[in-house]
């Protein structure tokens, strides 16, 4: 493991008990010598070295510690949940969800997945809909199934549904102009 620099451990210190900002700490590392390719790894050695932040196998423990017995089956549960890592392991939302979706895992914790929009579900009952009512196609009976599918569905799914829509009613309109081309010259 490469030797810190003294500026930049002095740098680090110096930031970290005026409690400044991440971003700040290591800014201020940089003015001290610290090449900017590598002062997050320098910044996170630093604090593990420190004992502000938590090895992974320290944090595994204090996490086994802290949510041994803990509920993580409501949406309410793992915002607490989260709200406490970020606190305890100075880690950002994002890094406390998945260290509880681990330890969830590792031990066998029912784990609350809010509902994901099924774009699968709501892709192939657009198509289906469209080749049942091909040549009977209404604006309003469309709109009216499409709410049918339930908000959480249909919000990633709007534009190309709408645009599958659009394809139909142009594909029913050049097959109607085809066929009245035909009868006309008959």
């Amino acid at each position: 493991m490469l030797e810190i620099d003294e500026k930049i451990t002095q740098a680090f210190y110096l930031y970290v008990q005026q409690d400044k900002s991440d971003d700040e700490v290591m800014q201020a590392m940089v003015m001290a010598g610290a090449k900017f390719k590598d002062v997050a790894k320098t910044y996170k050695r630093l604090l593990v070295e420190s004992g502000i932040l938590k090895t992974r196998e320290e944090r595994e423990k204090f996490l086994d510690e802290l949510m041994t017995g803990k509920s993580l089956s409501t949406k309410e549960d793992i915002d607490e949940a989260t709200e406490l890592l970020m606190k305890k392991l100075k880690v950002v939302k994002r890094s406390a969800h998945s260290l509880l979706t681990r330890w969830a895992a590792k031990n066998n914790v029912e784990y609350f997945l809010p509902k994901r929009p099924n774009s699968k579900f709501v892709n192939k009952a657009v198509s289906d809909w469209i080749l049942d009512n091909l040549y009977n196609l209404d604006k309003d009976e469309f709109k009216a199934f499409f709410e049918s599918l339930g908000k959480e569905n249909i919000s990633r799914s709007r534009t190309s549904s709408i645009e599958k829509f659009s394809l139909a009613e142009r594909i029913i309109s050049k097959t109607n102009e085809s066929k009245t081309d035909e009868h006309n010259t008959i």
